[in-house]
């Protein structure tokens, strides 16, 4: 079967950029406002540096969130399933039967450990998407589906 491979990015780019850049224009106000009480002389210094350690923590928070939901991924091919968010590598052969919830999919492996893939963070036709490839992936590979 062709691999399948949903991306957060991809589907949903101007999700991402909106909250990236929030992050990034409330850590440059907040930049500001600290150089403003450090520079003019207000009585409290500590509300400066306050301010500038949370500008500084909101930018850094919009710059690793922007390369990391980048590296997001859910990926069915004919070996294995892979999850970056989870750290998931299944290889098809290891899966005794599933069981699919409405917002993850449980896995009963053959050694008789557990595992699932978690999908509580995507929309709901993202869901049914993701699903919905996943069957005709367990059924192509004749794996039990709860």
């Amino acid at each position: 079967m062709e691999t399948f491979r949903y991306s957060l990015r991809d589907n949903h780019p101007k999700r991402s950029k909106t909250l990236e850049m929030l992050f990034i224009i409330i850590g440059i106000i907040n930049i500001i406002l600290g150089l403003v009480y450090l520079f003019f002389k207000f009585d409290k210094y500590e509300m400066g540096y306050m301010y500038s350690f949370e500008g500084i923590g909101y930018t850094v928070m919009g710059l690793v969130s922007k390369h990391s939901i980048d590296k997001y991924f859910i990926q069915f091919n004919s070996d294995k399933i892979s999850a970056s968010h989870k750290k998931l590598n299944i290889h098809w052969e290891n899966i005794a039967d599933v069981h699919i919830a409405p917002i993850k999919i449980d896995f009963h492996l053959s050694d008789g450990s557990q595992t699932y893939l978690p999908l509580d963070s995507l929309g709901y036709n993202d869901v049914q998407l993701i699903k919905s490839k996943f069957l005709e992936f367990a059924e192509y590979k004749e794996i039990t589906v709860n």
